[in-house]
C-alpha cells in the first residue's frame, strides 16, 4: 500500500508498511490513514469528542469494528473502583487508540495508554492527538521523549 497519501511522502518512522501481513501493523496502518483523513477533513482545535465520533465513523467506513468508550475496570483488593478507565476507541478488538485534543501531549497520556496496555494485555496503543501543530506519526520513546507528535505508536513489553 503506498503511504503518500496519509504522510505526505515521508515514510512512516515506524515499520508497519514493509509488513501489512500482520494483522496488527494492517489495522494500526488503517486507524493512521483514518487519523489523517480527519485532521484534513475537520483540521485542529475542535473537542475531543469531536474527533472520537468523526474518526469511529472513517475507521467503520473502511471496514473496521470500532467500540466506543470501552469500560476497563479497576480493582482495589478483589474490590472493583467506582470510577473506571474508559477506552477511547478499540478497534477490532485489539488495538487501544486515545485521543486528545491538546497543543501538546504530556507524560500522563503515554501513561495512561502505557496501563491500558498492561491491564488489557493487549500490544498496540495509538495515542493521537488531533491538537498537535505537528501532525505526524512517530514512536513513544522514554528516553528521548517528543511531546509534540500528533500520532505515537505505544507497544507494551512483553
Amino acid at each position: 500500500m503506498d503511504l503518500t497519501p496519509y504522510c505526505q511522502g515521508k515514510p512512516l518512522p515506524f515499520d508497519i508498511s514493509d509488513n501489512l501481513n500482520d494483522p496488527l501493523n494492517k489495522v494500526t496502518y488503517d486507524i493512521i490513514g483514518a487519523a489523517y483523513e480527519v485532521r484534513k477533513q475537520c483540521g485542529k482545535g475542535l473537542l475531543e469528542n469531536y474527533y472520537e465520533s468523526a474518526l469511529a465513523y472513517e475507521l467503520e467506513l473502511r471496514g473496521h469494528k470500532v467500540e466506543r468508550q470501552v469500560l476497563l475496570p479497576a480493582y482495589y483488593k478483589g474490590v472493583e473502583v467506582k470510577d473506571p478507565y474508559r477506552i477511547d476507541l478499540l478497534v477490532d478488538g485489539e488495538i487501544i487508540v486515545e485521543l486528545k485534543s491538546s497543543a501538546y501531549l504530556i507524560s500522563q497520556n503515554f501513561s495512561q495508554i502505557s496501563t491500558y496496555l498492561w491491564l488489557t494485555k493487549r500490544r498496540i496503543g495509538l495515542l493521537i492527538n488531533f491538537s498537535a501543530k505537528d501532525f505526524r506519526p512517530g514512536v513513544w520513546n522514554q528516553e528521548c521523549p517528543n511531546y509534540d507528535l500528533g500520532i505515537v505508536r505505544v507497544i507494551r513489553s512483553k
